[in-house]
């Protein structure tokens, strides 16, 4: 690009740009399209905790004054090759970003628009053990105080589209009889148990990104789902798990094997929905009206900032 000074480092570690204790920083997302490189610039922004008289525990929401979304998405192996440049004055800094993220940011990225946004990965300077840990300590406000919570389940696969798709269709309550006793639809179940699989619902973090969000919408490819209507699903799944066991013991196709999908209590997807169900209850104008931080249980409570924990044994494999 012409008329920028390239470096083949972060800006973050310049002392103009350290984070004070009430700042957050957002990204925002040049317009673009297709193959065009991913550009930004990084922003600093005071955040402000508003307190409510019949709130005896305040801090738990967050408020900036442009609207942003929070990008919630599995970090994914790095590899080499996939880069956005952080524009900062006559500079542009070419930052080495993952391959999972590098997609995200595509898919979100507005052709005619700038798009403002909280990723953990470019907003906090990794390489400053105290801005990690501030911000780390804020995570949960700046969630909350997102107007929309964005999950990057990952590029198309598969079948996945199809399991996206399966989604929608499931919410029609007189369809959703039919496809759990339809032995042709055990394709689309089986689509469906593969995309619950996915490395994003195995995350620590996910239980507070979620449970905190005013909005949420899961994105995978160039499909998306509102979460709550996931989250629906789920549940529907959860309850009429017999007939869909009946529906692959009946399938050819999976060689009648009536556990495909498992013990669905294992799943992340499965886990992810009865915490976010169970710990939160809100308020139209999205405020936590009963907090993980006030729970009986000391465990729970520390899920919020040491990782999710829905059973006595961690999963193997748990991502940040």
């Amino acid at each position: 690009m012409e008329g920028y000074d390239y470096k083949k480092h972060s800006p973050l570690g310049l002392n103009q740009d350290r984070l004070g204790y009430d700042q957050i920083r957002l990204l925002k997302l040049h317009p673009g399209s297709g193959t065009m490189d991913l550009r930004c610039t990084l922003i600093i922004r005071a955040a402000s905790t508003p307190r409510y008289a019949d709130d005896p525990e305040p801090g738990l929401i967050l408020k900036v004054a442009e609207p942003y979304d929070a990008l919630s998405y599995y970090w994914g192996p790095k590899r080499g090759g996939f880069f956005i440049e952080i524009l900062a004055g006559s500079e542009a800094h070419r930052v080495a970003i993952t391959p999972n993220l590098e997609a995200a940011l595509r898919q979100l990225r507005s052709e005619q628009t700038y798009r403002l946004l909280w990723v953990d990965a470019l907003c906090i300077d990794q390489e400053d053990e105290n801005e990690k840990s501030s911000q780390i300590g804020k995570m949960s406000q700046i969630y909350n105080g997102a107007e929309h919570v964005r999950v990057w389940l990952g590029v198309e696969e598969g079948d996945s589209a199809k399991a996206m798709e399966f989604v929608k269709k499931c919410l029609d309550l007189d369809d959703f009889d039919r496809l759990v006793r339809d032995s042709f639809a055990s394709k689309e179940w089986a689509a469906l148990s593969a995309l619950m699989r996915r490395p994003w619902f195995n995350r620590r973090w996910i239980i507070q990104e979620i449970a905190l969000a005013k909005r949420a919408t899961l994105h995978c490819g160039k499909d998306s789902v509102p979460w709550r209507e996931f989250a629906d699903v789920i549940s529907l799944l959860e309850r009429n798990q017999y007939e869909i066991r009946q529906l692959f013991r009946e399938s050819t196709a999976f060689r009648n094997h009536p556990d495909y999908f498992g013990d669905l209590t294992e799943l992340g997807a499965v886990r992810l929905v009865s915490a976010a169900e169970n710990l939160f209850r809100k308020s139209e104008d999205g405020r936590i009206m009963e907090k993980l931080l006030r729970h009986p249980n000391r465990e729970i409570r520390s899920m919020l900032y040491c990782g999710w924990r829905m059973t006595p044994v961690q999963p193997q494999g748990m991502l940040g």
